[in-house]
C-alpha cells in the first residue's frame, strides 16, 4: 500500500536515496547502536525505544530496547511517518487525548490501541540532510516532555546517525574497511557505557523521573559531545 500523500515530503526520492545509500539493514546492527537506543529509555524512564527507519511504503524498526520483536507496519499506521517531516523531536503526551483530525490520526488510533500513552521522536538526520528516520521513545503512560527533554533526545538522534554515517564510510572504504570501524566502534562503546553508569547515579534509586532531571540532562549533553566529537577525528 502506497503511503498517503500527506506523509510524502517533496524531496521523498532523495530521502530513499539518502536511507539506501546508508544501508543501515544490510548486516546486523552493532552492539552500540542498540546501547545509544537504551540510553535513550534510561534517561528519559520510557520501557520502550528504538530506531524507526521509514521506507517507501512501511516501517522497520532494526534496533529496539524493551520489546524483543517488532514487525514493519505500513507507514500511515506509525506515528514515526509523520515525525521525519519535523525538523526537531515531535511529542505526543497524551496519545489518548490528541485530536484524531491531521495526517497522523491512523497512527494515533494504532499506537493507542496497542497500548500506549506518550510518544516523543527525533529525527535521524543525515550529513546529506534528510531524515531517514528516527529515535523514538514510548511508553503506556501520559508524561510531560520539556523543550530541554527534546533538545537531549536530539543530541542523541544525532550521536545515532553520525555513528551510522562513520560506519558505512569505514565498510565501503578500502582504506578504512572493517578494522577500522572495529576501532571506532569499540571507543564509543565505552563511552555509552560510562555515560551510561553516570546517568545512572544520577537518577532515582527506585522508578523514574519526570520530567528528567536537569542535571541528567546537562551531564548527558557533555557526553554526548564527547562522543560526537570522537566520531569526527
Amino acid at each position: 500500500m502506497s503511503a498517503p500523500s500527506s506523509l510524502v515530503p517533496p524531496y521523498e526520492a532523495e530521502r530513499l536515496q539518502s536511507l539506501r545509500h546508508y544501508n543501515f539493514l544490510s548486516t546486523p546492527p552493532d552492539d552500540v547502536f542498540y546501547a545509544l537506543v537504551a540510553l535513550a529509555a534510561q534517561v528519559f524512564g520510557q520501557p520502550t525505544s528504538f530506531v524507526a527507519l521509514v521506507d517507501a511504503n512501511e516501517v522497520l524498526f532494526p534496533v529496539r530496547h524493551g520489546a524483543d520483536c517488532m514487525p514493519s507496519v505500513p507507514r500511515d499506521q506509525a506515528l514515526c511517518s509523520s515525525a521525519i517531516l519535523a525538523p526537531g523531536a515531535v511529542a505526543y503526551k497524551n496519545l489518548a487525548a490528541t485530536a484524531l483530525t491531521g495526517a497522523d490520526a491512523p497512527a494515533i488510533g494504532a499506537a493507542v490501541a496497542r497500548g500506549n500513552g506518550f510518544y516523543a521522536a527525533a529525527p535521524l538526520r543525515m550529513p546529506d540532510g534528510y531524515h531517514i528516520g528516527v529515535l523514538c521513545l514510548m511508553g503506556p503512560q501520559p508524561r510531560t516532555f520539556s523543550q530541554t527533554e527534546a533538545e537531549a533526545l536530539e543530541a542523541l538522534a544525532n550521536v545515532f546517525g553520525v555513528a551510522l554515517s562513520v560506519r558505512h564510510l569505514c565498510l565501503e572504504t578500502p582504506e578504512l574497511g572493517p578494522e577500522e570501524w572495529a576501532v571506532i566502534c569499540g571507543r564509543l562503546r565505552t563511552g555509552v557505557a560510562a555515560l551510561s553508569r553516570h546517568v545512572l547515579e544520577l537518577l532515582p534509586p527506585h522508578g523514574a523521573a519526570v520530567p528528567t532531571p536537569a542535571a541528567v540532562l546537562e551531564l548527558l549533553q557533555q557526553g554526548l559531545q564527547t562522543l560526537h566529537l570522537g566520531l569526527q577525528e
